[in-house]
C-alpha cells in the first residue's frame, strides 16, 4: 500500500513542467503567444500590402467607389500637377525680373515656392499654412486642405466620366489595354532608371 502512494505522488509531480507550472497551463500560454505572434505578423503584412486601404472607401458617386489607396494616388498626382504649373509661373517670374526692377527675384524654384507660395516641398502639407486667396473665395487653412479639395474635385469628375461611359456602353478593347500596359512599363522603366 505504501508503494501505491509513492507512485501517485510521482505521477502528480510528472504533470508539472520544469518551472513548476502545470503542463496544460504551459501549453495554453505557449499557444496564446504563438497565436499572438502569427496574428501580429499577419496584420503587419496585410497593412504593408495596403489591403485595409483597398477595402476602405474614400469617395463614392453613383455606386462607383474610390478606395483610400486610389485617393492617395490622385492626391499625389494633384500635387505633382500643381508643381508643374508653378514651374511655369516661376519661369515667368524670372522673365519679368529681367525687365522689371520691382518684380520679386528668386534664387531657384524651391525659393520661389517658399517665398511666393509658402510651400516647402520638404515639409508635410498639413503643417504649412495656405496663404493664397482662391479666385472663388474658398479659404484653406493648410496646403493639405487645398490639395484635398482639388483632389476631390478631380476624382468626382473622373467618377462622372466613368458613370457616363458605362451608361453609353463605352469599354476598353485589347488595344487600349495594351497601350495602358506600355505606358505603365515605360513609367516603371523611367522610375527604375532614376532610382537605380
Amino acid at each position: 500500500m505504501g508503494n501505491l502512494k509513492i507512485s501517485k505522488a510521482k505521477k502528480k509531480n510528472n504533470s508539472k513542467g520544469t518551472s513548476g507550472i502545470p503542463n496544460w497551463l504551459l501549453s495554453v500560454i505557449i499557444s496564446l503567444v504563438l497565436i499572438a505572434v502569427v496574428a501580429g505578423c499577419t496584420f503587419y503584412f496585410i497593412s504593408n500590402a495596403g489591403w485595409p486601404m483597398r477595402w476602405t472607401t474614400a469617395m463614392e458617386l453613383d455606386g462607383y467607389k474610390v478606395d483610400v489607396n486610389m485617393m492617395s494616388y490622385y492626391y499625389n498626382e494633384t500635387c505633382n500637377r500643381y508643381l508643374e504649373q508653378q514651374t511655369t509661373e516661376y519661369q515667368n517670374s524670372l522673365y519679368k525680373s529681367q525687365f522689371d526692377d520691382n518684380a520679386p527675384t528668386y534664387s531657384n524654384f524651391d525659393d520661389y515656392l517658399i517665398n511666393a507660395l509658402n510651400l516647402d516641398r520638404n515639409k508635410p502639407h498639413e503643417i504649412q499654412k495656405y496663404k493664397l486667396d482662391d479666385e472663388k473665395g474658398n479659404t484653406y487653412e493648410t496646403w493639405k486642405d487645398f490639395f484635398i479639395s482639388e483632389t476631390e474635385k478631380g476624382v468626382k469628375e473622373l467618377l462622372v466620366y466613368h458613370a457616363e461611359a458605362v451608361k453609353l456602353g463605352i469599354t476598353l478593347d485589347k488595344e487600349d489595354y495594351d497601350a495602358i500596359d506600355e505606358n505603365i512599363e515605360a513609367w516603371l522603366s523611367e522610375i527604375r532608371a532614376t532610382s537605380g
